[in-house]
């Protein structure tokens, strides 16, 4: 066998190492069965006015992510910082003639199974779609489970009870000198510090309108 044969060889058995390594599967125990029969949601909708006609899109993610302890993974082997799975999933609805669209988002999305999978926050990515919008969190759920950090807010809860289970908010956009743009209006909103944290054994309601103020510039807003 010449020198240059072994050589190739040893390459060619190299690189069949490392892609047999490279496609090491997921323990199947670890991998999130979606829930064939959901029973609690956010139910997303709301208006878009005319003139913002195919330049509104709406998108909502959802982060579920593992409780139980023996299903946290290791970011980094010299460290040993470890934390739990998470998946994100994108829920998105079309925007109707009339300017309606409506989304249900299932809270338990996927099976708890081996790993406890939970929802632990719900994510606004609606707006303009010629801009890269910055998400916000609209809900995040309780209890949090493991090396969750997050706490309850009674404050908001009772609010949050007093609308029904429902928060509100409308965003007022209007054409600047090159392009059209979408602020955060208070008139009308009924939205918490941030986001509202409630269980996820419940039923939510999350109305979002895109409104057109025609000629004005400094849109009112925070």
């Amino acid at each position: 066998m010449s020198h240059m044969f072994k050589k190739i060889l040893c390459l060619f058995l190299g690189a069949l190492l490392l892609t047999s390594c490279g496609e090491k599967k997921e323990d199947p125990k670890y991998v999130p069965q979606v829930n064939p029969n959901p029973q609690y949601f956010m139910t997303v909708e709301g208006k878009v006015d005319s003139a913002l006609a195919n330049k509104v899109s709406i998108k909502f993610v959802g982060l579920y992510v593992t409780s139980n302890p023996v299903c946290d993974q290791t970011f980094n082997q010299l460290e040993g910082a470890s934390g739990w799975r998470q998946k994100e999933v994108i829920f998105s609805s079309p925007v109707s003639s009339s300017g309606n669209y409506s989304v249900k988002i299932p809270i338990d999305y996927y099976q708890a199974g081996y790993c406890n999978w939970q929802m632990i926050r719900m994510e606004d990515y609606s707006g303009l779609a010629s801009n890269q919008n910055a998400g916000f969190t609209v809900a995040a759920f309780y209890p949090c489970g493991n090396s969750i950090s997050c706490t309850m807010l009674p404050a908001e809860n009772k609010l949050l009870k007093a609308f029904n289970m429902t928060a509100i908010q409308n965003n007022d956009c209007f054409k600047g000198k090159n392009s059209f743009q979408c602020r955060f209006s208070a008139r009308g909103s009924k939205k918490f510090s941030g986001n509202f944290n409630v269980p996820r054994n419940g039923n939510y309601k999350f109305i979002e309108n895109f409104n057109y103020l025609n000629g004005v510039v400094n849109a009112q807003g925070n």
